[in-house]
């Protein structure tokens, strides 16, 4: 939060919380609208009522474990913006984890990964080509309005995270263009 607050002054954020313990995310984010759930939230149940709370025309999810990139994110607001059949817009995307023999110390597993585009075609064709090399879309920048139609759907169609996670993907690409 102290990165976003600080690497984009004025984005609108909106914390959503199902911590057991409440972390003090005010000192970093005072300005967040924050959301309490119990501690037993199914994250998609989260992210569909946070996705419902959205009142900006783009919206995008990050989890509280991964960190996003401002120029990555006005980038693909910019392909949102020019191109009105894309459905969301994602950028590059790293993997990382602790290492045991080092706790102090951050590791990048997978290298950089560059998700493929995914433009035109059908909708089946464009869900092949989302699949092949599987990155999360979920995190992607995404029209309010396509993600929350896909989020509707997905909660209500599946009880696990991964299946909500890809149905969700899925809808999204049928949608439009990535």
């Amino acid at each position: 939060l102290y990165h976003v607050k600080t690497t984009a002054p004025g984005l609108r954020v909106l914390v959503l919380d199902s911590s057991d313990s409440q972390p003090e995310v005010h000192h970093c984010a005072s300005d967040a609208e924050i959301v309490w759930y119990a501690s037993d939230t199914h994250p998609f149940a989260k992210f569909a009522d946070g996705v419902q709370r959205v009142t900006t025309e783009y919206c995008g999810l990050c989890a509280d474990d991964d960190v996003m990139l401002m120029d990555g994110v006005e980038a693909c607001l910019a392909v949102l913006r020019l191109d009105f059949t894309a459905a969301a817009a994602r950028g590059q995307a790293f993997s990382y984890q602790w290492s045991e023999a080092d706790p102090d110390g951050l590791y990048m597993t997978d290298g950089l990964s560059t998700p493929p585009q995914i433009n035109g075609g059908t909708p089946m064709e464009r869900l092949a080509a989302l699949f092949a090399p599987y990155n999360a879309l979920i995190y992607a920048v995404h029209r309010t309005k396509i993600l929350r139609q896909a989020m509707d759907t997905a909660t209500g169609m599946l009880d696990s995270m991964l299946g909500r996670e890809l149905m969700v993907a899925a809808l999204v690409a049928a949608e439009g263009g990535l």
